[in-house]
């Protein structure tokens, strides 16, 4: 049994743990097993619908030529019965001889294990993995890496209501504000945050919050919040809440249902 590690830099092992470093050594032949296995509880793919993500400037013959040597040397590395190739074209993985720890998250957000998927560092899924020449990968990469964000967003809110229902307001608050973190534009999560510091008395914490939303808007997008936050805020602190400071910027921020930053759901190092 081998296990493919995505959450962080990405690295497979077998059973006896010792890590596969001829297959990491190689960062395209590496991607294409990643790539296999990230298509879910049973990952398989089309040869054809390959040739496109990873070498998308290459001719025809060239492509298939790299990916047929590619799938040679996964093989010979893993040995027999993991990649499983059929005559209609199709690839695929054994799920008895080869695990992936993004399958394990997949299926705890089905199960709705809310509290298994906030304790996934979602933020290290293929940290600083990076293949050159195959922008469809990488492009894969950035959709995975805002599925597991978006799931962790919701897992952090559902914890954070449950916290709530319970009465535990200062519970509730760090859940928002883990949600927040992953989604840091989020006008909504700003809010229920701030109503829960103040039900738990810690009103200088929520007015910080605030102050820390404000000016990150202000930075990052050259917003400010919305009257309805401010109002919001303004109704959980009391009037002494300065209104939103810059008035020469363009608008208030639509609420994203999760916005990306900071490389959580999007490119880093200027992929």
């Amino acid at each position: 049994m081998y296990r493919l590690r995505c959450f962080g830099y990405p690295a497979i092992e077998a059973s006896n743990g010792d890590r596969l470093e001829v297959i990491e050594r190689h960062p395209k032949r590496f991607a294409v097993l990643i790539y296999l296995a990230g298509r879910d509880r049973v990952p398989r793919a089309q040869r054809e619908a390959l040739l496109p993500v990873f070498w998308p400037d290459s001719d025809e013959p060239h492509a298939r030529n790299a990916l047929r040597q590619s799938i040679f040397c996964l093989r010979e590395f893993l040995g027999p019965g993991v990649l499983i190739g059929r005559t209609d074209g199709e690839l695929s993985i054994s799920p008895e001889r080869f695990h992936c720890d993004l399958w394990d998250f997949r299926e705890r957000v089905r199960a709705r294990r809310w509290d298994e998927v906030c304790a996934v560092q979602v933020a290290e899924f293929l940290q600083d993995f990076v293949v050159r020449d195959a922008e469809p990968f990488m492009d894969w990469i950035d959709a995975v890496r805002l599925e597991v964000t978006t799931a962790a967003t919701q897992g952090w809110a559902h914890q954070a209501r449950a916290a709530e229902a319970c009465g535990d307001y200062a519970s509730a608050a760090t859940a928002w504000e883990q949600a927040l973190a992953l989604s840091p534009h989020s006008e909504a999560y700003l809010r229920q945050m701030v109503s829960a510091y103040v039900a738990a008395g810690d009103r200088a914490a929520a007015a910080d919050a605030y102050d820390r939303f404000e000016r990150r808007l202000a930075v990052e997008l050259d917003l400010v919040p919305t009257p309805l936050t401010y109002r919001h805020v303004q109704a959980a602190l009391g009037s002494g809440v300065p209104a939103p400071f810059a008035s020469s910027r363009r608008g208030p921020i639509r609420e994203p249902a999760t916005a990306m930053h900071n490389g959580v759901g999007g490119r880093k190092n200027g992929r």
